[in-house]
């Protein structure tokens, strides 16, 4: 388990950007809002900055927002391993430090997988989960079988283990390739430099290009199989899943396998987001943020 600080704290009221402490690791992490704990986790080739429009309305609505940065997508949060219950276990350090009972947990791509592993963890700890562009890792398999474009789809993650080079595509011509999969996942979406500036410039830091392609590699490497069996593991906490229509990254017929497969235990409900793609909270902000008030505000006793 790793050890969160206890000298950071969470206590703010107002939006900023603060560092926490795991291990000897330290995070940035966005805070705004008092009420109900809401964790939101972003993903690749993303930051926390992808929830802005999420927190500003959830904090309005009577939520306190926190959206971390994940281990190794800032120089001074690289670590030694990227496996997907190593990530749990940050959020788990976070909920201990902030002496939380229970919290709402949302996650987008790597954020979702990262959702579901944790929802299979750590039940009690949730109230609700709410996962944006990406199905449950149980149905996966099946789905690549049934839906041979998502094969296509997928096929940078082999790419990635490709050490050294795969690092240099990505940088190469200020991040050209990044940009490219932004457009690719989100091909209705016309996205500006500002948007993805900051996106750009943590994954210009020390290290960072190679930490979040370890999260990919880490798929594949010697100790993979408790993040496995967590990632599969049938889902026993409220959870909602959104995914976007015109999702280049994710083919939506994935989703309709996890619609017939359901591997959740409680309630559940698939909502398909019209005209969106991969970054529907960035792209649709006004109507995500609808539908995550109304899945927290069912499960949650202000």
């Amino acid at each position: 388990m790793p050890e969160l600080s206890p000298a950071e704290e969470f206590e703010q009221p107002t939006q900023n950007s603060n560092t926490f402490q795991i291990d000897s690791r330290k995070h940035s992490y966005l805070v705004k809002g008092e009420g109900p704990t809401v964790i939101l986790l972003h993903g690749f080739p993303d930051n926390a900055e992808t929830w802005q429009a999420q927190i500003d309305y959830l904090a309005d609505a009577g939520y306190r927002c926190i959206a971390p940065t994940l281990r190794g997508y800032e120089s001074r949060s690289l670590a030694e391993r990227y496996f997907v219950m190593d990530s749990v276990e940050d959020v788990r350090a976070i909920q201990q430090q902030l002496n939380l009972e229970q919290f709402h947990l949302i996650g987008h791509d790597w954020g979702a997988i990262i959702g579901y592993a944790f929802a299979a963890t750590y039940p009690e700890a949730l109230k609700s989960l709410n996962c944006l562009a990406i199905p449950h890792l149980s149905i996966f398999n099946l789905g690549l079988k049934e839906v041979p474009r998502q094969r296509k789809n997928s096929a940078y993650i082999a790419f990635f283990q490709i050490p050294y080079l795969s690092e240099w595509w990505c940088r190469r011509n200020n991040f050209a390739f990044i940009e490219w999969l932004w457009r690719r996942w989100s091909p209705s979406w016309n996205f500006t430099e500002k948007d993805i500036e900051s996106v750009k410039q943590q994954l210009s830091q020390d290290g960072v290009m190679t930490a979040t392609l370890g999260f990919y590699r880490h798929l594949y490497r010697k100790g993979r199989e408790p993040s496995q069996a967590a990632s599969v593991a049938k889902i026993k906490v409220p959870c909602q899943v959104l995914a976007g229509e015109n999702d280049g990254c994710m083919d939506i017929r994935m989703f309709e396998i996890l619609q017939r497969e359901k591997p959740f235990l409680d309630a559940y409900q698939l909502h398909i987001i019209d005209g969106a793609g991969h970054f529907m909270q960035r792209e649709q902000a006004g109507k995500i943020n609808r539908l995550l008030q109304e899945w927290l505000d069912k499960y949650e006793r202000f």
